[in-house]
């Protein structure tokens, strides 16, 4: 039975750990699954250390150096220091093509299109973008009810062709609320 075999491997295993360094204890156990037959495992229960056994203890357990073990978590952590710049970069790289592409896609539709800025009641288009730099158009119409301004909006459109096309069937309007100095560009129906 190979259960057997890798038994007598964990158990030269736990041999070579040095219990006397911590107080706790080193077991090999087999223990049996319904589902998946048997597993072996180590295990090391590890209560109190004293300061001066602690990079003994490490050193016994891992079989290396402590100045080794240092060095392969400096490495380490500058590979994922590397990966995550390359991370970065290209992330960095893929926002920016997204904004100028969203920059120039607004700056054509603005061009091609009549537009107005903080318009009082009609219908009109709005231009928004996702994070992606993909251009979305949404059907938006104001009216007037006394002193308030209110709004209603379609959901998101791909072309600004389905956005005009669309017909509000209903749709409860809101007031608006607009912050001092900003300006909202509509498209113009």
């Amino acid at each position: 039975m190979k259960i057997k075999k890798y038994y007598t491997e964990f158990l030269a295993l736990k041999d070579k750990i040095d219990a006397s360094l911590f107080n706790g204890g080193v077991y090999v156990k087999i223990y049996k699954s319904p589902y998946f037959g048997y597993f072996l495992a180590i295990e090391l229960y590890i209560n109190t250390i004293l300061q001066e056994n602690i990079n003994k203890v490490i050193e016994n357990i891992s079989g290396k150096n402590i100045t080794d073990i240092d060095n392969d978590i400096k490495a380490k952590q500058a590979l994922k220091d590397i990966a995550q710049s390359l991370r970065d970069k290209e992330y960095n790289e893929q926002r920016q093509d997204a904004i100028d592409k969203a920059v120039q896609t607004r700056q054509d539709i603005y061009t091609t299109n009549k537009t107005t800025i903080n318009p009082v009641s009609g219908v009109y288009v709005k231009l928004a973008f996702d994070y992606s730099g993909k251009a979305m158009f949404y059907k938006v119409e104001f009216k007037t009810k006394g002193n308030q301004l209110l709004r209603r909006s379609s959901f998101s459109f791909d072309t600004i062709e389905q956005a005009r096309s669309y017909e509000f069937i209903s749709g409860k309007f809101k007031q608006v609320t607009r912050k001092q100095g900003i300006e909202y560009k509509y498209i113009t129906l």
